[in-house]
């Protein structure tokens, strides 16, 4: 006989799973050239969405849990960021609070527009290398200690390249 336990656990593993499918099509999706293959990549990613988004209700349903909406598991990854505002270039420095392969969560001292472009680079402390990206801001809000939380959502296509800084050394 199976626990609740059980089922959780299996219902976060199918959920895993599913969720690497979608990255991995992702990932080969932008790698493909070939307009056909790409349509057939794009109706399979669909499905596979979906069906990790129908996992998530089920076992919400079945146990009464709210359901993650996130594509991407987040991880705790603390580091310096810099940001630039492709409209007007002013900079800004704030910390990472967490990371996933969709966008990452900031700490600041001032709040960004929902839906503004950002060049940013972050400099994790357990890493040399930065990471240089583009990000939308999806949602910013206050928090109790006067400080602003906000949501970034990495842009699928960079015009960034390896080694590129976004934002000279003050």
């Amino acid at each position: 006989m199976f626990t609740k336990a059980d089922y959780l656990n299996y219902g976060c593993l199918l959920q895993e799973k599913e969720q690497a499918m979608v990255v991995g099509l992702q990932q080969l999706l932008e790698q493909v050239t070939d307009e056909a293959v790409a349509g057939q990549l794009r109706a399979l990613l669909r499905e596979k969405q979906a069906a990790a988004e129908e996992v998530i209700r089920l076992f919400g349903k079945m146990f009464g849990m709210a359901p993650e909406l996130r594509r991407y598991k987040r991880d705790p990854a603390l580091g310096e960021v810099k940001l630039r505002n492709l409209q007007c270039g002013d900079t800004i420095t704030c910390r990472c609070l967490d990371i996933s392969l969709g966008g990452l969560c900031l700490q600041l001292s001032a709040e960004l527009p929902q839906g503004l472009l950002l060049a940013m680079e972050v400099r994790f402390y357990e890493s040399r290398r930065p990471v240089v990206r583009r990000a939308r801001v999806r949602w910013c809000h206050r928090t109790e200690d006067g400080q602003y939380k906000a949501g970034l959502q990495f842009e699928a296509s960079q015009a960034t390249h390896a080694g590129e800084t976004i934002c000279e050394d003050e």
